[in-house]
C-alpha cells in the first residue's frame, strides 16, 4: 500500500494542473513511514487536551447537574478529544447493561 500511496502522491506534486489536496491525520505519528512524513510540505501538531481544555468539551454537553467534570478531567490526563468520545460512548451504555443484567436476576 505504501508504494502505491507514493506513486500516486508523486503524480500530484509532478502535475502542475493537479488540483488535490492530500490531509493526513494521526494520533500516532511515531507509526508512519518516515518517506511518508518527508513528502508532507507541511504539519501541524494538536496537542493533547489539558484538564482546562477537557472541562471545557464536557461542559458542551447537556447531562445533569452534579456531574464532576474536574475530576472526570482528571482521571483523563492525557486523553485526546477521540479517547474522551470513546469513553463516553462506553459510559452510556451502563445503564443499558445495569437493567439487563437486573432482568436476568
Amino acid at each position: 500500500m505504501k508504494i502505491e500511496f507514493m506513486a500516486l502522491w508523486d503524480g500530484f506534486t509532478t502535475d502542475q494542473n493537479a488540483q488535490v489536496m492530500v490531509l493526513i491525520a494521526t494520533n500516532r505519528l511515531s507509526k508512519l513511514d518516515e518517506a511518508i512524513l518527508q513528502c508532507l510540505p507541511q504539519t501541524f501538531e494538536i496537542d493533547i487536551l489539558d484538564q482546562r481544555e477537557m472541562i471545557e468539551m464536557l461542559n458542551c454537553e447537556k447531562i445533569e447537574e452534579n456531574i464532576d467534570f474536574d475530576h472526570i478531567a482528571f482521571l483523563c490526563e492525557g486523553y485526546i478529544g477521540s479517547d474522551l468520545f470513546d469513553l463516553c460512548m462506553k459510559v452510556a451504555y451502563f445503564p443499558i447493561i445495569e437493567l439487563l443484567d437486573e432482568e436476568k436476576k
